[in-house]
C-alpha cells in the first residue's frame, strides 16, 4: 500500500522468508501485499547493513552533508541509480536522493551541506545571505551551459544530417559519430543518430580490430575471377573447402554481398520446334533423370546465339549421370551435318555393351528419319519430350541456361568465330574444372573418375 509505514518486524519477516524459501520478488511481494520494489529494498539494505538497515528512519533526521555529496555524486555518474543509492548509504528512500539532486544542481555541494530539515533550513539560508547569491550564481551559470549544450546540438544535427543522408548500414554511422566525437559530447551524437552506446562500442571494436575476413575475402574475389563471375556463393563455400577450409555459406553470402559479387543471370532459351514432320518416339525418361552408370542416360537439344546479325548453333549431348557433355558439335547453321557430327562424336564413347537412352524434344532434328535411323544402328534407344512440353528436357534447358548465363551474356562478342573459341573453352572448363553442388564440389570428369575410374 503506498504511503504505508512498515515496522522493523514487518520487514524483518519479509527479509527471512525471501531469504528462506525459494520464492523470488514476485511471490515474496504477493505473500505479503509489499510492493515488490519495497521489497528489493529490504533485502539489499540488510545485505549491506543487516538489521541496522531495517530499521524505520525519521525523514527528518539530518544525513551527513559528505554523505548526501557521495551518494548525489553516484546517481550523477550512471553507476547507480536513486533507489540504489537509498540502499547503499541507509537514506530513508529514494525521494530523499531525489530532494539531494535538485538541491545540488541548482545549489551545488554548498547547497547539500546546509540542507536542514523544514523551516531549519529556511531559516539558516536566512543567516547566511552570501550562500543565497552564490546559489544564484550557480543556477545563472547552469542556465547559460544549458543552451550552450542546445546551441550545440543543434550544430550538430545541421552537421551530421547531410553525411546521414547516404548511409545506408550502422556501421557507417559509426564510422560517421567516431569522426565527429572529438568535438561533440558522445552522448548527443548517438542521440542524433539514434544508435545505443553498447552498438556503437560494438562496431567500433570491430571496425579498428584487424580484418577477420580479409583473406577469404581476397580468396573469394580470386575464385570468383577465375570462373569469370560465375560462381555464386553456393559453389564459392564448396571451392573455399576444397582447399581445406571450414566456412559456413551464409557468411560466404554476405561475405559477397559485401563484396558486391554476383553470379550471372538466366535467360530464356532458343527453340527449335517447327511442325509436325517426320515420327515422334514415346517418353521413355518420363522425366527420370538419375542414372546410375554412365551412357545410360543421355539428353540433347540445340541452342542459337547471336552475334553482330549472325548466328552460331550448339548441339550438345549430356550424359545424366554426371551432367558431363560427352559430345558436341558448333555450327552456323542447324542442319543435319552438325547433328550427325555430334552423334558420332558420342558413339564414340559407348561400350559394346551400352544401350543408353537418348533424349530430346520433338524438334525437327530429332524426327528426321536419317537421326533415327542412326540410333536403331548403333543401339541407342529414343525417347522424346511431350510436345510443348520444355520440363520433360529440363536437364538440357539447365545447361543452355548456365552456360549462357556464365559464358555468353556476361560479355561482348566482336564476331561468331570468337564466340565459337569461347564456347569450346567453356565446355571445357564445365567438363574438368566447374566444380557441382550435386557432387559435393566435383566436377563432372572428376566424379566420374571417382566413381568408374575405368571409364574412359
Amino acid at each position: 500500500m503506498p504511503g504505508r509505514k512498515y515496522t522493523l518486524e514487518e520487514r524483518l519477516e519479509v527479509v527471512m522468508h525471501y531469504l528462506a524459501s525459494d520464492e523470488g520478488y514476485r511471490l515474496t511481494s504477493a505473500r505479503f501485499n509489499v510492493p515488490r520494489t519495497q521489497v528489493r529494498i529490504w533485502v539489499a539494505a540488510y545485505d549491506a547493513y543487516g538489521e541496522e538497515g531495517l530499521k524505520p528512519r525519521d525523514k527528518g533526521v539530518s544525513i551527513d552533508p559528505e554523505i548526501r555529496i557521495e551518494a548525489v555524486k553516484a546517481v550523477l555518474s550512471g553507476q547507480i541509480s536513486q533507489t540504489q543509492a537509498a540502499t547503499k548509504f541507509n537514506v530513508a528512500g529514494a525521494s530523499s536522493v531525489a530532494k539531494w539532486l535538485k538541491v545540488y544542481k541548482e545549489q551545488g555541494e554548498e547547497g547539500l551541506r546546509s540542507l536542514k530539515v523544514g523551516t531549519k533550513r529556511v531559516s539558516y539560508m536566512a543567516e547566511h545571505p552570501e550562500l543565497i547569491e552564490a546559489a544564484e550564481e550557480r543556477s545563472k551559470e547552469q542556465r547559460i551551459h544549458e543552451l550552450e549544450r542546445k546551441v550545440k546540438r543543434l550544430e550538430l544535427q545541421i552537421l551530421y544530417l547531410p553525411k546521414a543522408e547516404s548511409l545506408s548500414s550502422v556501421r557507417d554511422k559509426v564510422r560517421v559519430v567516431d569522426e565527429l566525437r572529438q568535438h561533440y559530447p558522445l552522448d548527443q551524437l548517438l542521440s542524433t543518430a539514434r544508435i545505443s552506446r553498447s552498438t556503437f562500442y560494438y562496431h567500433l571494436k570491430a571496425l579498428r580490430s584487424p580484418g577477420k575476413y580479409d583473406e577469404i575475402n581476397r580468396r573469394i574475389s580470386e575464385i570468383y575471377d577465375e570462373n569469370q563471375g560465375r560462381y555464386g556463393y553456393r559453389r564459392v563455400t564448396l571451392a573455399l573447402r576444397r582447399e581445406g577450409g571450414v566456412i559456413n555459406h551464409k557468411v560466404v553470402q554476405r561475405l559477397m554481398n559485401g563484396l558486391d559479387l554476383k553470379a550471372a543471370i538466366k535467360v530464356k532459351r532458343y527453340t527449335s520446334w517447327r511442325d509436325e514432320r517426320g515420327c515422334a518416339a514415346d517418353n521413355l525418361l518420363q522425366r527420370n533423370f538419375k542414372a546410375s552408370r554412365p551412357n545410360e542416360k543421355w539428353v540433347t537439344d540445340v541452342t542459337e546465339f547471336a552475334v553482330n546479325g549472325r548466328k552460331l548453333y550448339l548441339s550438345p549431348i549430356i550424359d545424366l549421370f554426371n551432367n558431363e557433355v560427352i559430345s558436341y558439335s558448333i555450327s552456323e547453321r542447324p542442319t543435319m551435318p552438325m547433328i550427325d557430327d555430334m552423334l558420332i562424336k558420342a558413339f564414340a564413347r559407348m561400350d559394346a555393351d551400352s544401350t543408353p537412352v537418348l533424349h530430346s524434344d520433338q524438334g525437327w532434328q530429332y524426327r528426321h528419319r536419317w537421326y533415327q535411323y542412326q540410333l536403331r544402328k548403333f543401339g541407342v534407344l529414343q525417347s522424346m519430350s511431350r510436345k510443348g512440353n520444355c520440363l520433360d528436357n529440363a536437364c538440357a534447358e539447365c545447361f543452355f541456361g548456365t552456360l549462357k548465363s556464365e559464358c555468353f551474356y556476361t560479355r561482348k562478342f566482336n564476331d561468331v568465330d570468337e564466340l565459337k573459341v569461347v564456347l569450346e573453352d567453356y565446355i571445357r572448363y564445365y567438363n574438368t574444372r566447374r566444380i557441382s553442388l550435386k557432387f559435393n564440389g566435383l566436377s563432372p570428369v572428376e566424379y566420374r573418375l571417382k566413381t568408374y575410374p575405368l571409364r574412359i
